[in-house]
Parts: structure tokens; C-alpha cells; sequence
């Protein structure tokens, strides 16, 4: 018995091409081929090894690949990390940018308020001075 590679009774699809009776195997699925020399068994045992070897080498690639998208997603899980930090160290500068803000406003208001009240004081001291204009200056005060 052996499994059709390469030999003149397999199909283009590496499969036993329908030579006898009974229903054909499906496409893609391996058949076995059985030979008049007696060495089948021996065939069969090369292919399981060699289907073991390949499994063999799948389970590692898949297992080296596993192991890069872990340190991969670990390294993307530093690096959201860092980033979320650097937004909270943003957000805390935004906050207290916005606080110096306010109080910049409150201070300019207070002194806007200041200018207008000190301006009507003098206008006041002024006018009760009997008419000396806000600008004129006398030698006698």
C-alpha cells in the first residue's frame, strides 16, 4: 500500500486517478494504493513519519508564532501603557493650565475693578475739590 505522490496513476491533484470500480475519493483526500511487491507496510510506516515530522514541524512553526504575537501583544500592552500614562500627565497639565487660566481672568477682573473704583474715587476727590479738573494739577497740593 502507498499513498499516490508522484506516480503515473494519480490525477493532477495528487490523488489515485478513478481507475476501478466503486465511487471516486473525494478531491484532495490522499488514497491509498495498494502494490504487488508486499513492501506496504513499509511504505505506510515511511508515510506516518513522514506525516509526524511534518505535524512535528507545523506544531513548532505555530508554536514560534504564538510565542512572537505573545511578545509582540506584550510589548503593544507597554507601549498602550505608556501612552495612557502620557495622556493622564496631558490631562493633568491641561487641567492646571485651565486653572492658571481662570485665575489669570479672576485677577485681571479684580484689577479692572480696582482701575474703575480707584477712577471714581478720584473723580469724587476731584469734584470735591471745587471744580479742579481731573488732569490739573496745582502747585498748592
Amino acid at each position: 500500500m502507498e499513498l499516490c505522490g508522484s506516480s503515473a496513476a494519480c490525477s493532477d491533484d495528487g490523488n489515485a486517478a478513478a481507475a476501478g470500480p466503486g465511487p471516486a475519493p473525494a478531491p484532495g483526500t490522499p488514497t491509498i494504493v495498494t502494490s504487488e511487491d508486499g513492501d506496504g507496510a513499509m511504505t505506510l510506516s515511511g508515510l506516518v513519519e513522514e506525516l509526524k515530522d511534518e505535524l512535528r514541524k507545523q506544531k513548532n512553526s505555530y508554536e514560534a508564532r504564538v510565542q512572537r504575537l505573545e511578545e509582540c501583544g506584550a510589548a503593544l500592552r507597554l507601549q498602550t501603557e505608556r501612552l495612557q500614562q502620557e495622556a493622564e500627565q496631558e490631562l493633568k497639565r491641561r487641567r492646571m493650565l485651565e486653572i492658571k487660566l481662570r485665575n489669570s481672568e479672576r485677577a485681571r477682573d479684580d484689577a479692572e475693578n480696582r482701575n474703575r473704583l480707584l477712577e471714581r474715587e478720584m473723580e469724587d476727590f476731584f469734584s470735591t475739590l471745587g471744580g479742579a479738573a481731573p488732569g490739573a494739577r496745582t502747585s498748592d497740593i
